[in-house]
């Protein structure tokens, strides 16, 4: 049988939308001629659950999960701390706030915007990346499937495939709508562009997503 690594972030018991499909894939593929590996991201505390969701799930297809670094943990630790110095006062953001609160939520929005590229998922891209190259000597797949959201799949996907050239198959679930900023808008477009060029196919769940 050939193998597959399918990279999914999320993966039962996370219950979120775009488990299903996947999950689902999974379970069919072997009927097909292919042994799938899954590699997933380690539960997070407070994360939605539905361990009902691996109850036909075949125990003979490796799940891997690897460690998510929450680089957005920092807050709601400073929220409460600036709400605590007096900041932050008003939440109604159709009253004129002042000058001091437009600041802190303007900086807040840049920092996000620095920091989380290409999402908020990037600080699990290392681990993840890390335990790939590593499966990968153990099985030598045949194929890598990544499938997004999160965009960190993506990136994970297309570093595998310059760095050892596996080829690769990229899931689009949702549209990747362009952010407000600028200058987020020119770095994103410079990460799409190489995904959709070095992917050896691309695949989306509509026509107007294509």
């Amino acid at each position: 049988m050939r193998k597959v690594l399918t990279i999914a972030y999320d993966f039962p018991p996370r219950r979120t939308s775009g488990v299903y499909r996947n999950t689902n894939l999974t379970k069919h593929v072997s009927a097909l001629g292919w042994r799938p590996t899954i590699l997933s991201a380690k539960e997070r505390p407070g994360v939605l659950e539905d361990r009902s969701l691996l109850r036909d799930f075949p125990i003979e297809i490796q799940v891997e999960r690897t460690r998510d670094l929450n680089i957005s943990g920092w807050e709601k630790k400073a929220e409460t701390g600036i709400r605590a110095a007096g900041g932050l006062r008003s939440d109604n953001r159709e009253t004129r706030q002042p000058f001091w609160d437009r600041w802190i939520r303007s900086a807040g929005h840049w920092v996000r915007s620095a920091a989380y590229f290409p999402d908020d998922t990037v600080g699990w891209i290392p681990a993840a990346l890390a335990r790939a190259i590593e499966l990968h000597m153990q099985h030598r797949f045949d194929l890598v499937y990544t499938t997004s959201p999160p965009r960190s799949a993506l990136v994970i996907g297309l570093l595998l495939k310059r760095c050892l050239g596996i080829p690769w198959v990229a899931e689009f679930q949702d549209p990747w709508y362009p952010p407000s900023r600028p200058w987020r808008r020119w770095s994103e477009r410079a990460l799409l562009c190489p995904i959709l060029t070095t992917a050896d196919a691309v695949i989306t769940t509509c026509k107007g997503l294509a």
